[in-house]
C-alpha cells in the first residue's frame, strides 16, 4: 500500500469520526502502528445483553488500488465478549453456517488464533466520492444488531450450557 493510500486511509476515518459522532457514538482513531497494523477507528458501540461493553472497529481493508480502482472496502468488525470453549470450537464452526444464513449482511467467524468470535462486514464504497452519513448509517445500525440477536445462542453452545441440535433448534424458530 502507498504513503498516499495509508494517508488517504487516515484522512477518510477521521471524517467517519465525525460522521459517528453525529450519529451519536463516542469513538477513538487510533493511528497504525507496530501494535495496529492498520489505522482504526474503534466505535462504542450498545452494550450485550448482559451488559459488557462492546466496540466495532472500522479500517480500510488494504488493497492495492490498481486490484480495485473504483472502490473504497470499509471493514466493520466487532470481537464478542466470550470466549468459546476449545472443546466446543468444531460445535460452534457448524452452527456459524447456520447463523450465517440468516444474516442480512456480514458473516460470524472464529477469530484466527483466539477462542473467540467475531463479525465482520466489508462495505463497498465508490473511491470518487466523500463518505457520508447516509452511505453508512443503516450499514452500522445492520453491523451492530447482528451480533445482539445471535449471541446468546452462540455463547451458551460456546461455553456448553446448551448441545449443538438445542443450539440449531433455537435459531431455526427464532429465525424462520
Amino acid at each position: 500500500m502507498s504513503e498516499l493510500t495509508d494517508a488517504r486511509y487516515l484522512a477518510e476515518l477521521g471524517f467517519l469520526e465525525e460522521i459517528f459522532h453525529e450519529l451519536g457514538y463516542p469513538t477513538n482513531l487510533i493511528e497504525k502502528s507496530k501494535q495496529v497494523p492498520y489505522h482504526t477507528l474503534v466505535v462504542k458501540i450498545e452494550p450485550d445483553a448482559k451488559g459488557r461493553p462492546m466496540e466495532m472497529a472500522l479500517t480500510f481493508y488494504p488493497v492495492d488500488e490498481e486490484d480495485v480502482p473504483n472502490s473504497l472496502l470499509l471493514q466493520y468488525y466487532i470481537q464478542l465478549p466470550f470466549n468459546v470453549d476449545p472443546q466446543k470450537m468444531v460445535e460452534t464452526s457448524v452452527l456459524l453456517s447456520l447463523v450465517n444464513n440468516k444474516l442480512v449482511l456480514g458473516h460470524f467467524s472464529l477469530a484466527d488464533n483466539e477462542n473467540k468470535l467475531q463479525f465482520r462486514y466489508v462495505q463497498a464504497l465508490p473511491n470518487d466520492t466523500d463518505i457520508t452519513t447516509k452511505m453508512i448509517s443503516d450499514v452500522v445500525v445492520l453491523v451492530s444488531f447482528s451480533p445482539v440477536l445471535f449471541s446468546d445462542v452462540l455463547e451458551n453452545l460456546a461455553n456448553g450450557q446448551i448441545s449443538l441440535v438445542e443450539a440449531q433448534e433455537k435459531i431455526e424458530k427464532k429465525y424462520q
